[in-house]
This record gives C-alpha cells, sequence and structure tokens, in this order.
C-alpha cells in the first residue's frame, strides 16, 4: 500500500504558489518572483504525479473508469501551465492569443469537468460537485468572453485575465483536491 498524504504536505506545497501571488501583487523583486513561480511550478507537478500515480489504483464504479477520466486532466494540466507561462511572459495580451489558446482551454475545462463528475459520482465528495460545476461553467464562459472580446474592443484582455485568475486559484487548491482523491481512494481501498 501507498503512504497516503498528510495535510501539512499538501499545505507546504501549496505556499510557493501563495507567495508567487503576493509577489505579483503587491510588485516583488523579480528575482524572488521567478524563484516562487519556478518552486511552485515543481510542487504542482509534484503533488500532480502523486494524483496520477494514486489514480491508478483505482478500481472502476458503476459509471465507467474515474481514474482513466482523472489522469486525463492531470496531463492537461500542461495546457494550464502553458496558459499561465504565455501570461507571464507576455507584454500584450492580444486578442489573437485568447483565440489561439480557445480549443486548449476549452479541452481542459472539459477532462476536468469529467473527472470531477466521476469523482463525485464514486466518492459523493462536495468538493468533486463544486469542482465539477466550475469546470463545466469555465467551459462555456471562455468561449463566449473570447468571443466578446474579439467582436468589443472594451472586452479585450478580459478573458486572459479570467482565465489567469481562474488558473491562480486552481494551482491555490491542487494541494487540497490531491489530499482529498488521496484519502478517498485510501478510504475505498481500505474500509474502516
Amino acid at each position: 500500500m501507498r503512504r497516503t498524504l498528510r495535510t501539512p504536505v499538501t499545505v507546504v506545497a501549496s505556499l510557493p504558489v501563495l507567495v508567487a501571488v503576493g509577489l505579483r501583487s503587491f510588485n516583488g523583486p523579480a528575482p524572488l518572483f521567478r524563484l516562487s513561480v519556478t518552486l511552485s511550478a515543481l510542487s504542482v507537478v509534484a503533488l500532480l504525479a502523486h494524483a496520477y500515480l494514486r489514480t491508478t489504483e483505482m478500481t472502476p464504479h458503476r459509471d465507467g473508469d474515474a481514474g482513466s477520466a482523472v489522469r486525463a486532466h492531470i496531463l492537461a494540466h500542461a495546457i494550464a501551465f502553458g496558459y499561465l507561462g504565455h501570461t507571464l511572459l507576455a507584454e500584450t495580451w492580444p486578442v489573437l492569443a485568447d483565440l489561439l489558446w480557445l480549443a486548449p482551454l476549452v479541452y481542459f475545462f472539459h477532462t476536468g469537468r469529467r473527472a470531477w463528475a466521476r469523482l463525485h459520482a464514486n466518492y459523493g465528495t462536495t468538493l468533486y460537485y463544486a469542482f465539477h460545476r466550475g469546470n463545466s461553467a469555465m467551459r462555456v464562459m471562455v468561449p463566449l468572453l473570447t468571443l466578446a472580446a474579439a467582436i468589443l474592443p472594451q472586452a479585450q484582455g478580459f478573458p486572459g485575465r479570467l482565465t489567469t485568475f481562474y488558473f491562480t486559484v486552481h494551482f491555490l487548491l491542487v494541494g487540497v483536491a490531491v489530499l482529498r482523491i488521496d484519502r478517498d481512494i485510501s478510504r475505498a481501498k481500505c474500509p474502516p
């Protein structure tokens, strides 16, 4: 049996994300910001890798293989990393950038919607339901806002800011989600 994650580990792994957000918000020193972003990426990747390995232990339930849906969403996080990297490095954010990112983002939110729906069906956790709703909303809102930004000059840049905000919160909550998945898999394998 694999060791399960402990709450302090996930809290410590989420701290670099919080530091990066703080440094970005308050215009902190650039080298410190880059270091915190690098540590954030490494800690989130480590948490996602742990979740990926744990999902291989899941058994298919009546509604299909939740493990494969979760693994697909974990791999789709490469899109989120790419998007955040692009937003951090971009000097300007043209409408074309929103249009180019549209299909990958919709795919990311679609895989998230499937993964959280299956996890909620299997384990009934409210957290999974909330994440399912969030991915469902973003899957609809990002295309609508992107089209609005392409038509209305006042809306330009808003889809990028909204999605960046979403991914920032998303990466802050990765530790909580991985901890919950880890515990649910452990409980399903070894009921009390």
